[in-house]
């Protein structure tokens, strides 16, 4: 709660606080909020005395200086952040993520031109800078979910089918996953025919490949035959990676 303060009476208060007829400022201990009063207070003649009404009691707040967000800082990575960028990018991160986690961990510094060198040139001889070519700050996250995948894939148990990228793409759409591309699918040499486990495998930006598990079942329109066949219980993410890919699954 704020104090009711009268213009009037400001003259005669004591607590560090600047009143004037139409706005105040209120110091906080490392910031400023401007407040201006939602009624005009008429002005009364020396000696006389004040108006005692609550609708010039009433104040707004017009700009809390503490509350602006700051813009966002560049950094230089120096290692891999999902969702972020690769070592030896300059990005754009907000500046509490900078100061409380990249900075004190190692993972970011301040781009100064010697920063941007050491860390390049140190990059380029590990040969760590051609690894990540064609990656998006989102590419080695989404190759590493997929790769701990499990898909089910649901066909027609009430007629003849043969499974294709289509149907995979699909399947993945069911769980927020959209491929734009089909070609990207790798589906296994031989024709499938029949529901089971198989091993599939997908390719990003033309650069990386995964494998992952799925499972194709069937479904039915008969009621009887759905409460026989039912749908298989899978654990759909955050399986155990088929193949380890130190590329993807390192910290």
């Amino acid at each position: 709660m704020f104090p009711k303060l009268l213009p009037n009476h400001c003259s005669d208060l004591s607590i560090g606080l600047h009143c004037s007829s139409l706005a105040m400022l209120f110091f906080l201990s490392d910031s400023t909020c401007v407040f201006e009063h939602e009624n005009y207070t008429p002005e009364r003649r020396r000696g006389s005395h004040p108006i005692f009404d609550q609708k010039y009691d009433v104040i707004k707040l017009i700009e809390n200086k503490h509350q602006i967000p700051l813009p966002d800082i560049e950094c230089l990575l120096t290692k891999v952040v999902d969702g972020v960028g690769y070592p030896g990018q300059v990005v754009m991160v907000k500046r509490s993520i900078f100061r409380n986690s990249l900075l004190p961990l190692g993972h970011a510094l301040y781009p100064t031109s010697e920063n941007v060198a050491e860390v390049r040139q140190r990059l380029e001889e590990t040969g760590e800078i051609k690894k990540y070519k064609n990656f998006t700050p989102y590419t080695r996250k989404f190759l590493k979910e997929i790769s701990e995948l499990h898909l089910p894939i649901p066909m027609n148990g009430d007629s003849k089918w043969q499974l294709e990228k289509s149907h995979v793409r699909i399947a993945l759409r069911l769980l927020n996953v959209e491929i734009s591309n089909e070609d990207c699918i790798q589906l296994p040499e031989e024709p499938v025919t029949t529901p089971g486990r198989l091993t599939l495998g997908i390719t990003i930006n033309d650069t990386k490949s995964v494998k992952f598990r799925s499972t194709v079942y069937l479904r039915y329109k008969d009621p009887v035959k759905k409460r026989k066949h039912p749908e298989p219980q899978i654990t759909v993410w955050r399986n155990e990676p088929l193949e380890y890919d130190e590329l993807i699954h390192s910290n």
